[in-house]
């Protein structure tokens, strides 16, 4: 068998990362990257971008600060207007904020899990504590972090997730370790990749500084980010430790317009190939055993500016299940549809999204349900941990979600949510280990509103989020109920 391409790195990473840690001098230096887990920097950023003050792109998380850092710093104050120069300053600010590294915890209580987890939210699990140690200079970057919780995949409740390590080699870096990712230009869920699941173990690259490159034949791409990676899956599955590979590039040809490309695939695992032949050969040629590779690929397109003096955002992702060679596009279609405007008479942006994760299973077949991210050699298909690595919502969803996002001085935000979805719509899944995580086996209709409230106090930040769900089973004797939810989340530094 070909020599694996992924090894079992990842004690190893850990142990040297504690290593590391133990030994290295004092931080110095801003953490590299903006986390999927900070929206309302996310909402100051776009509102910058619409007014064409920032030209990097913005839809692919982690986003690194180099480039931003250096467009915010070189903004003349006097010629903003005082919205401008507030998102300006809390955006330094959080940049600021970020250079406190060292030592620090997280703790959650909720009355439930997090059964969409976003863009933008703290919490998982009804409980949890994770304590962090973070470091940062010139050329090398990482986070150990230790947490327990009260739900335990594959028995284990200890978790390393958010921990990496990452260097820098001129432009590029190379990191290895679990970070969320997000890809895509929605507020709310992402088709392609999206922080639902846990974050997997991945070695990646990832471009430092998306400015354009000063090359004729590529300085019509504008600003530009690539990232590619790959990754190793649980062991607890019909093919354990299966890999993961994905890529994804994003440009900024003209100001008002970002778009991005993603391509993903599982593939290998114990008892099959796992080496760069097989990766190239299952990416490019079908694999040396056809049928045993799972890809998704897409991309998503965002178009912004201001009209009489109102920003606003018009954006859409597709993520394909299939390619048609004879006809040379992608088939079997997901879609995400949205759009955003900035009301400055609250100081807020609000936006509507509708997403359908329901598509064909072939070129030929006229079956709509049970395809997306399922797959027929991967029986656990596109997901880790029995969670999608894509949609929140898992496949065979309609959804439509509205929200308001206020970000209100420093570290201070509020955000409100309201979802209307319809969940597994034909009411039927594959055979286990496969088929829908979010509404097993049965068709529901969820109406939910939810705020988020975070505070920033000097010795730590505090996130509240309540949420209040109508649930509705059709056809069911007595399917409805009624939950509410109260979660609270606080961030502290020793």
């Amino acid at each position: 068998m070909p020599a694996p391409l992924l090894p079992s790195y990842y004690g190893f990473f850990m142990k040297y990362l504690i290593c590391l840690a133990l030994l290295i001098a004092p931080p110095a230096f801003a953490k590299w990257w903006i986390e999927p887990s900070e929206l309302a920097v996310r909402a100051d950023l776009q509102f910058l971008a619409d007014h064409r003050l920032l030209s990097q792109p913005l839809n692919t998380y982690p986003l690194v600060w180099s480039a931003i850092a250096t467009e915010l710093q070189a903004l003349d104050p006097q010629s903003l207007s005082t919205r401008q120069q507030a998102a300006r300053q809390r955006l330094l600010a959080a940049w600021q904020q970020d250079q406190q590294l060292g030592f620090s915890y997280q703790v959650d209580a909720a009355t439930s899990e997090n059964r969409f987890y976003s863009f933008g939210d703290h919490f998982r699990d009804k409980a949890a504590v994770q304590v962090r140690y973070q470091f940062s200079s010139q050329h090398l970057s990482g986070k150990l972090a230790a947490a327990t919780t009260t739900r335990g995949d594959e028995g284990q409740r200890w978790r390393a997730d958010d921990s990496y390590l990452a260097a820098r080699l001129g432009n590029w870096i190379i990191s290895a370790g679990s970070l969320d990712r997000y890809w895509g230009p929605s507020w709310d869920t992402s088709l392609q990749l999206s922080q639902n699941a846990r974050p997997v173990p991945m070695l990646s690259l990832t471009r430092y500084n998306s400015e354009a490159l000063d090359l004729p034949l590529l300085r019509w791409l504008g600003p530009w980010t690539f990232t590619t990676g790959f990754g190793q899956l649980e062991g607890e599955r019909a093919i354990p430790n299966a890999r993961l590979w994905a890529a994804r590039a994003s440009a900024k040809p003209l100001a008002g317009l970002e778009i991005g490309t993603s391509w993903s695939m599982l593939w290998g695992g114990e008892g099959y190939g796992n080496g760069l032949s097989d990766w190239w050969q299952d990416l490019f040629q079908g694999g040396s055993e056809q049928g045993t590779e799972n890809m998704l690929a897409g991309y998503d397109i965002r178009w912004s500016d201001v009209i009489a003096g109102v920003p606003y955002g018009l954006y859409a992702q597709v993520t394909a299940e299939d390619f048609h060679r004879e006809k040379r596009r992608l088939i079997n279609t997901a879609f995400l549809l949205g759009a955003d405007i900035y009301v400055e008479a609250l100081d807020s942006r609000i936006y509507l999204e509708f997403s359908d994760t329901k598509v064909g299973c072939s070129a030929e077949s006229r079956k709509l349900y049970n395809c997306l991210y399922e797959h027929s050699f991967h029986l656990d298909g596109y997901r880790y941990h029995r969670q999608s690595l894509g949609s929140t919502y898992d496949n065979d969803a309609l959804t439509w979600v509205a929200g308001i996002i206020t970000p209100l001085a420093t570290q201070i935000s509020w955000h409100n949510k309201v979802r209307w979805l319809r969940l597994n719509l034909d009411g039927l899944d594959l055979s286990e280990p496969g088929g829908n995580k979010v509404s097993p086996g049965r068709y529901e209709q969820v109406l939910q509103a939810q705020t988020t409230y975070q505070y920033q106090l000097q010795d730590g930040k505090l996130s509240i989020t309540a949420a209040l769900t109508h649930r509705h089973w059709p056809g069911i004797a007595k399917g409805d109920r009624i939950e509410p939810a109260l979660a609270l989340s606080w961030e502290g530094r020793f």
